[in-house]
């Protein structure tokens, strides 16, 4: 993409037509290229969106940074836009992407749910260091005693 600070291609289809992202000033957006012809896609309110499949219809799918909930995929067929979840996913945080298409529009692509979030080891150990320090010094100095 001209004037681009990145550009990555992800998918290609039978008529040469190039989808994928590219960075720009005002963040990582989508786009698609027919024939030397740039067209940046970008679905509404989607923050670092990447397309990564086209078929030969040129419908495309892709998926964008949907806040704190997680990442969501979208079908784009002449420019309407369908957001794609994995059904019944109602956790805190989801990834879903939709990696390819097909000419009979059907999609493929991956989910990955995050139900409930665990502490990292690292810090499971700092707080049990920490509340053995602080047992270890209420047994030596509790309770005090008289030093007259």
């Amino acid at each position: 993409v001209p004037g681009a600070l990145f550009t990555i291609a992800y998918g290609i289809n039978n008529i040469g037509q190039i989808v994928g992202t590219y960075e720009s000033s005002v963040g990582q957006r989508g786009f698609v290229d027919t024939n030397g012809v740039f067209t940046s896609v970008d679905y509404p309110g989607a923050v670092d969106l990447s397309v990564w499949g086209i078929n030969d219809k040129g419908d495309m799918v892709g998926s964008y940074e949907g806040g704190p909930d997680g990442f969501v995929s979208f079908l784009d067929i002449n420019g309407v836009f369908t957001p794609i979840s994995y059904p019944g996913t109602k956790f805190t945080y989801t990834i879903t992407h939709a990696f390819g298409i097909n000419d009979f529009d059907q999609v493929a692509g991956t989910y990955y749910v995050d139900p409930v979030p665990t502490p990292e080891p690292s810090s499971f150990a700092l707080i049990t260091s920490g509340v053995l320090g602080i047992w270890t010094c209420r047994k030596r100095f509790w309770p005090p005693t008289n030093r007259s």
